[in-house]
Order: structure tokens, then C-alpha cells, then sequence
């Protein structure tokens, strides 16, 4: 958009905007004005294109809330009578939970508005609906979520997987910084509030949509086959693509941290794990692609009965064209590993990207033979 504005600039300041009489028309320096003013229009189309690209995501992200109710933080306020019920509702949350066991071989099913079998362990998730019919998407790290948290920290170490799970203590600020859809003020620091987005987690949509009957407002999930959900796949890579082209990366992006719009447009969630400082910035890239490949080559031998990864992989790896990152995942994945790195990934991987350690070879295989 950078280069549309500077020819949009550089044309206003070149082309004069006062009205031109009857004798200029007939001076050969209007055609070249003429050339101009038509060339300024067209760049201030694509410009108005551009705009409403980036916008309408935006948009998307908020919900039920408009761009007005972000305040000076870019965090959405609530109004006095809003900001009352919200703090009941969260009151009933946790005292829901108050004994919530942690999360170790089996996860609470996450707040949806579909038949989901999505589940979330770190965390305790509720749907909370305004009087005036807004939905706000709230997120509780329960007392005992620290256990959790722990444990898994320690099972990403003992795999390699060289990232873990915010403290507890951390919890908040680090969901709130790094989340992808935008926040909205709440005082109480172990929950975190969002505008509710009608979506399907995207590992439902990938390996369990023939299971699901009530698709909500999803209703494009009931019916899509293997050239759909490559598509969403796709989309899923340009959506990761555009984080890393920031300088920034992820830390855990297999499909269960994936939601996906009625609209098929994939939002990356569940922004609380982070690469360790010493990680350099291309393996985090490269490590962040893995997750989401072996993810949903996992999840289209589940649905779709694949055998033959190559073309699904090649697809995916040349749609994030940064050669530089794929040899770095070539380096990650072909990294030799202890027993009990083997031990562990037999046990904790098949939880993590859904996927056995024979199929995980498999798909390690096709990213080693590609090649662009």
C-alpha cells in the first residue's frame, strides 16, 4: 500500500486540480494531463481496493463491536451497565470452575456455538451475551491451570520443541499483546475478553466435519472435501506468512489453534506460547510451519484417507515461498533426536499435531524431497 499512496502523492502534487478552460483543452499539454488525471484515478481505486482489503478483516475480528468502542489503548471499552453484567457473568465462570481439575489426558471443550470437539487444556472458555445481544468470547486461566502449564513446559522440553506456555503470572499481558483479535478492557487478571467470532476450530474442519452435525453458522464445513480444506490450508500459510514477514512469529500453530470464519478465512488463536530467547528467529519461522504442516497432512489422513503427502506439502511449502525458512524446517525435522526425545514426541506429538509417529515420517520425508 506503501507505493500505491507514494504515486497517489507524487501525482496531486504533478497534476493541477483547477478547472481547465476551453482554449487549454486545445494545448498539447493536456493530453499528458489528461493521461495524468486518468492514471491518478486509477490509483486512487487500487487505493480504495487496498483500504478495503485491510479493513474488512478488521472488521471481521470485531463482531459485534464497531471501531468506535476502541479507546485510546486499541482495547474496546465497555459501557457502565455492559462492564457490570461482564463482571457477573465472569463471577459465575469461575466460581463454574472453581474446582476444575488440570487439564493432563483430556481438555475442557471449548465455548462454541456448533457441535464441537475442540477441547482446551490451559485454559477455561464461556460464551458471555450482552442485553443487547453483543457476544463476548471470555477466557479464565483456572487456579489449577498452573499444573498444566508445567507439565506441558516440561514435555515440550523433553520433545525439543523449544517453547512453552506463559506463567501464570504472565498469563494476561502476554494473551493480550500478542492476540490477533482485539481485547476488551477487563480489570480481572486471570480472564481475558474478546468479541465472540462465529467460527469452527479448524481441526474440526480439517479431519472432523463428516462427525459434526450441527455446524452453527458454518455451514460450508458440512460439505467441503479435500480441494476445500487445501484451500483453507492455503490460506492458513499466507496468514502465517504475514506474521513472520512482521519480524514476529507464533509458538504453537497446529490446526487446534486455528479458527476458521463462515467466510473460510483462518485466524491463528491461542496466543499464550513463545519460542525460548535463544531460538533465532528463522528456526522459530521454520518450527511455526511445521506445526501447521504436520498438522494437517495429520488431520487429511484422518478425514480424507490420504497416503501420498508430497502434493500436499509441496502445495503448502511453496505457497509461504521463503526458501531460507523451508531450509531451515529441511534442518529442524531431519535433526537427529534422543530416545527420549523419540519417547516422548511417541507420546505427547500424537496430543499436539494429531498425528502418529509412522505418518509423522512420512510427512518428514515429502518436506526433505521438495524443492522449488
Amino acid at each position: 500500500m506503501g507505493n500505491i499512496e507514494k504515486k497517489l502523492c507524487n501525482f496531486e502534487k504533478g497534476v493541477c486540480q483547477k478547472e481547465i478552460t476551453p482554449l487549454q483543452k486545445e494545448m498539447p499539454e493536456f493530453e499528458d494531463y489528461k493521461q495524468n488525471t486518468d492514471e491518478l484515478e486509477d490509483i486512487r481505486k487500487q487505493l480504495c481496493q487496498v483500504k478495503k482489503t485491510i479493513e474488512e478483516p478488521e472488521k471481521l475480528l470485531l463482531g459485534d463491536f464497531k471501531d468506535g468502542e476502541l479507546n485510546i489503548n486499541g482495547k474496546i471499552g465497555l459501557s457502565e451497565g455492559d462492564e457490570k453484567r461482564t463482571v457477573l457473568e465472569i463471577k459465575k465462570i469461575k466460581l463454574k470452575h472453581r474446582f476444575s481439575l488440570p487439564s493432563l489426558f483430556a481438555g475442557s471443550k471449548t465455548a462454541t456455538e456448533y457441535d464441537s470437539k475442540a477441547d482446551n487444556f490451559s485454559t477455561r472458555t464461556d460464551i458471555i451475551t450482552l442485553e443487547d445481544g453483543r457476544k463476548i468470547f471470555a477466557v479464565y486461566n483456572y487456579p489449577m491451570s498452573w499444573i498444566h502449564r508445567s507439565l506441558d513446559g516440561i514435555s515440550k522440553y523433553l520433545a525439543g520443541d523449544k517453547m512453552a506456555k506463559a506463567s501464570s503470572s504472565d498469563w494476561k499481558k502476554t494473551f493480550e499483546s500478542r492476540s490477533n483479535i482485539p481485547i476488551i478492557e477487563c480489570k480481572d487478571e486471570n480472564v481475558v475478553l474478546m468479541p465472540f467470532i462465529q467460527n469452527i476450530n479448524a481441526y474440526d474442519l480439517f479431519a472432523r466435519n463428516k462427525e459434526i452435525e450441527d455446524f452453527g453458522q458454518c455451514e460450508f464445513a458440512k460439505d467441503i472435501g479435500f480441494d476445500g480444506k487445501m484451500q483453507v490450508a492455503e490460506k492458513i500459510i499466507v496468514e502465517l506468512r504475514a506474521i513472520h514477514q512482521k519480524g514476529k512469529t507464533w509458538g504453537e500453530t497446529p490446526l487446534t489453534n486455528i479458527i476458521v470464519t463462515p467466510e473460510g478465512n483462518p485466524i491463528i488463536v491461542d496466543p499464550e506460547t513463545q519460542y525460548y530467547k535463544d531460538v533465532p528467529i528463522v528456526e522459530q519461522k521454520a518450527r511455526d510451519i511445521k506445526d501447521v504442516v504436520m498438522s494437517v497432512c495429520g488431520a487429511l489422513k484422518y478425514s480424507e484417507k490420504i497416503n501420498d503427502y508430497k502434493p500436499v506439502v509441496d502445495r503448502l511449502l511453496f505457497q509461504y515461498a521463503d526458501k531460507e525458512v523451508v531450509e531451515e524446517l529441511k534442518k529442524v525435522i531431519s535433526k537427529k533426536t534422543t530416545r527420549i526425545e523419540k519417547f516422548v514426541m511417541f507420546l505427547y506429538g500424537v496430543a499436539r499435531l494429531r498425528i502418529n509417529m509412522v505418518e509423522y515420517q512420512k510427512v518428514t520425508d515429502a518436506i526433505l524431497a521438495y524443492s522449488r
